[in-house]
């Protein structure tokens, strides 16, 4: 809750237009170690993922 709270404010204070791809499946991955106060543990990363059918 935290993370897509602060999330949400940096997106609407910085007006951000993340790149998503519709109807893609996505990773959100995160630092062991979540810290605000540092500025590499801070970050939420979406990594698409693409599923072979084959």
């Amino acid at each position: 809750f935290v993370t897509s709270e602060a999330w949400h404010y940096i997106e609407t204070s910085l007006q951000l237009t993340l790149p998503f791809e519709r109807d893609a499946l996505y990773i959100e991955i995160y630092p062991l170690d979540i810290s605000f106060e540092d500025p590499f543990t801070k970050v939420q990363l979406c990594v698409p993922v693409n599923i072979d059918e084959n």
